[in-house]
């Protein structure tokens, strides 16, 4: 792939907006991810904004519920020895 801006230029990587090839002078780097340096800075830029703050919220959630998985396998596993026993001594 090429540069969209400079076809005889080699790309080194796409804009993490609209993913169009990006040569050298033509890539931003956001720190996540390359932008367009004319077209695309302010959007990559949302875009990084709106995943951390969804990697965030989503910590927050499993932080929060954590003890719901851990609840649910201790209520299974008694479910299971409790008919496990039943069987041994009814039989």
């Amino acid at each position: 792939m090429n540069c969209y801006r400079h076809p005889s230029r080699p790309a080194v990587g796409n804009c993490k907006a609209c993913n169009k090839g990006l040569c050298l002078e033509c890539a931003h780097d956001t720190k996540n991810g390359l932008a367009c340096v004319e077209t695309c800075v302010d959007e990559v830029k949302r875009l990084n904004r709106v995943t951390d703050l969804s990697l965030v919220l989503m910590e927050k959630y499993l932080q929060a519920n954590s003890g719901l998985p851990r609840m649910a396998l201790h209520i299974l596993a008694g479910i299971i020895l409790g008919a496990i026993l039943t069987r041994l001594f009814t039989h």
